[in-house]
C-alpha cells in the first residue's frame, strides 16, 4: 500500500528525496495561441502537461515540445480511446502517448477517487507493460488528494461544498508546489476573453470549445483568484501574456 505517497505506481514514488527544479506547468487554454512561449516552457527542468493534449505542429512555438509528465483522466480516455476496450483504441492510445510525449515520460491519473474510473485507468499500467513501453504510469493516492483539499480549505479556498472539487490543473499545481523549487504556469485562463477583449477558447487545439468553463464540478474562477494571490506573493509565476 502507498497511501502516504503522492503517487501509487510504482510502489515507491520516483520523486522521494528529489527536487524537480524549475517546473513548467502547461495548461491547454487558447490563451497560449500566439504567445510564443514554447522556448520558455522547454527551458524548465521539468515540463508537466494536462489531459494528453496534442504536442505537435502547428502549436509548438506557443506550447513547447518537451513533456516530462502528462496527466490523463477517464473522460479523456473514453472520448479519445474508448477506455482502451478495443485493440484499435489501445493502439491509438499508445501511438499518441509515444509520438506526442516520447517514451521517457510519466503518465499520471487518479483512479481511486471515483469508483467508475478504477478499471480504465489501472489498465494503462498493464498496457504499457505488455507493449514494453518505458513510459512510467503513476497513480495519485486518494489520501493525498483529500489532504490537499483540506489544506487549501484551511487557507481559505473551500471547494468542498456540494459537488465542487479541484480542477486537475489546480490539483497538479499543488503537487508541483511540493516537488519543484520554482513553478511557472502557462495556459491557465478560465475566461472567454483575454485582457483586450479577444475571444479565447478553452482548449488551444479545438476550433469551438467552452470545455470546463461549463463544468459545474469546478470553481475555476476561485482557483484562478488563488493562483493570482500566490503569484503576487512570489510563490509561483502565472504567465498569460506574450513570452517575446
Amino acid at each position: 500500500m502507498c497511501f502516504l505517497l503522492v503517487f501509487c505506481q510504482p510502489q515507491v514514488s520516483p520523486f522521494v528525496n528529489r527536487t524537480l527544479g524549475v517546473c513548467s506547468l502547461v495548461g491547454n487554454s487558447d490563451i497560449l495561441t500566439g504567445s510564443k512561449c514554447g522556448q520558455k516552457i522547454d527551458s524548465g527542468d521539468f515540463v508537466i502537461r494536462f489531459n494528453m493534449p496534442p504536442v505537435c505542429s502547428p502549436y509548438l512555438d506557443d506550447i513547447g515540445r518537451r513533456t516530462d509528465l502528462v496527466t490523463t483522466c477517464r473522460d479523456r480516455m473514453n472520448s479519445k480511446w474508448g477506455l482502451l476496450k478495443s485493440r484499435a483504441g489501445r493502439e491509438k492510445f499508445l501511438n499518441h502517448l509515444h509520438d506526442q510525449y516520447g517514451q521517457d515520460t510519466y503518465i499520471v491519473s487518479a483512479p481511486f477517487t471515483i469508483r467508475r474510473d478504477i478499471e480504465a485507468l489501472l489498465s494503462i499500467s498493464e498496457l504499457l507493460r505488455s507493449n514494453n513501453s518505458s513510459v512510467v504510469p503513476l497513480y495519485i493516492s486518494p489520501t493525498h488528494a483529500r489532504q490537499t483539499l483540506q489544506a487549501w480549505s484551511d487557507l481559505g479556498l473551500d471547494l468542498n461544498k456540494g459537488r465542487i472539487n479541484f480542477s486537475s490543473g489546480f490539483y497538479y499545481t499543488s503537487v508541483a508546489l511540493e516537488l519543484c523549487d520554482q513553478v511557472n504556469i502557462y495556459g491557465f485562463w478560465p475566461f472567454r476573453e483575454d485582457r483586450e477583449g479577444r475571444p479565447v477558447r478553452y482548449h488551444y487545439y479545438k476550433s469551438v470549445d467552452t470545455g470546463g468553463l461549463e463544468n459545474s464540478w469546478h470553481a475555476m474562477d476561485k482557483e484562478f483568484e488563488k493562483l493570482l494571490q500566490l503569484h503576487k506573493l512570489g510563490v509561483l509565476q502565472l504567465i498569460h501574456g506574450n513570452c517575446r
